[in-house]
């Protein structure tokens, strides 16, 4: 599926960010975000819904993003998700059971 810049799988798995929007919503459908779906986009906030419940390996590495709340349904933050990204602020719920590594390395 395609829609607004978000390619994406009908069982919920974000693929690719292509949009031009500075401000993200995630669409509502989607429970995990693949592997360097968003990198190297230009955005500055992002909206993930509260049924997410994976984000993967590098999927904001060097984007704009300054902050993000992470909902409660997520429990895997995958290595290097917010490399090299703008971020300064993060929100992580407590039902989050595993981040791996380098999951804020060379951010600025």
């Amino acid at each position: 599926m395609n829609d607004e810049g978000f390619t994406y799988t009908v069982s919920g798995m974000l693929k690719e960010y292509k949009g031009s929007n500075p401000s993200v919503t995630i669409p509502d459908s989607v429970t995990k975000i693949e592997e360097h779906a968003f990198a190297g986009t230009s955005f500055t906030s992002v909206s993930i819904p509260k049924a997410m419940k994976a984000i993967g390996k590098g999927a904001f590495a060097g984007t704009s993003i300054a902050s993000v709340n992470i909902p409660g349904s997520v429990t895997v933050i995958g290595e290097g998700a917010f490399e090299g990204s703008w971020i300064t602020s993060v929100s992580i719920p407590d039902g989050v059971a595993e981040i791996s590594n380098y999951v804020y390395g060379e951010c600025t």
